[in-house]
């Protein structure tokens, strides 16, 4: 990819990054402040700065779609995830992922570009709701087998440049 090509995808004046501000103003920070970071670290390591640094500006605008849901966006204390049970809730922040490649292939971001944001988790797992669901299920007596972690995990793939990584 040519570095015009990600100088224009950059642009936090461009239609998707405009959207994301506004949609998800804190998500929006957030990527805003990973980049930077990312273009840090991409200088020490002798990476691809400018492909870095526009991986993250996207990395999460599947946020967009449920922005209340994440903490960088609530402003009153109020989670709605915490209304939920641990499964649902877990759904909620994985499909962030997941969205974020449908709205990224939309707008037709190139697919370098998509591989930073069905990377960005990897496989982990949302510790939280996993690890809430696992000490509800040991204070009710109930098989633990019957929690799936893969049901907590993000759907991967890991990253496989050091770019993505």
């Amino acid at each position: 990819m040519s570095n015009a090509k990600l100088l224009d995808l950059c642009d936090t004046n461009n239609k998707l990054l405009r959207e994301l501000a506004q949609k998800a103003p804190g998500t929006f920070q957030h990527a805003l402040q990973v980049s930077n970071l990312a273009t840090e670290a991409a200088k020490r390591i002798g990476a691809k700065v400018l492909l870095v640094r526009t991986g993250a500006l996207y990395h999460d605008i599947g946020k967009m779609s449920n922005p209340e849901c994440f903490i960088e966006n609530q402003s009153d204390g109020y989670n709605p995830l915490m209304g939920m049970d641990n499964l649902s809730a877990a759904k909620v922040v994985l499909q962030h992922v997941l969205e974020g490649e449908r709205i990224a292939r939309k707008h037709r971001l190139p697919e370098v570009i998509i591989q930073f944001i069905r990377t960005h988790h990897g496989t982990s797992q949302t510790r939280y709701f996993f690890n809430t669901a696992i000490n509800q299920a040991k204070q009710a007596g109930l098989d633990l087998s019957t929690i799936n972690v893969d049901d907590y995990s993000y759907p991967g793939p890991k990253p496989t440049s050091k770019e993505g990584a």
